[in-house]
């Protein structure tokens, strides 16, 4: 009898096990100065602490996600064509966090833009 509670127990309650995650994610839309969205934007995020970059691309409605991320503080970099470079830095990214970081890049291809220090948005 033992047994068999114990392995319905089991059965019940390991589904619960497999959704328990350290991993967070971030996440965001990129936008223009007219509030334009910015599709095919090279999306990097950089963990500060182990120097681990991940590049993505917005979408054509220029939003972007990066899944998996382990909890850390990271840098966020956005590049287009024609904008000028912008970077997020002090990005903490905790557990099962799900931070959007949204971008306002300016026009001005090749040069380098703003770096600002802002907390993520639950």
């Amino acid at each position: 009898m033992a047994q068999t509670l114990l392995v319905v127990f089991c059965i019940l309650f390991s589904p619960l096990a497999f959704g328990q995650s350290t991993f967070g994610a971030i996440q965001g839309t990129v936008r223009d100065a007219s509030d334009a969205v910015i599709p095919n934007t090279k999306v990097t995020i950089r963990n500060v602490g182990t120097n681990v970059s991940l590049e993505t691309t917005t979408n054509e409605l220029g939003n972007y996600e990066q899944p998996n991320l382990n909890p850390g503080s990271y840098e966020v970099t956005f590049e287009a064509s024609s904008f000028k470079k912008l970077v997020h830095t002090g990005v903490v990214l905790n557990a099962r966090q799900v931070a959007r970081i949204d971008a306002r890049v300016e026009v001005g291809g090749g040069e380098t833009g703003s770096r600002l220090q802002r907390a993520a948005r639950r």
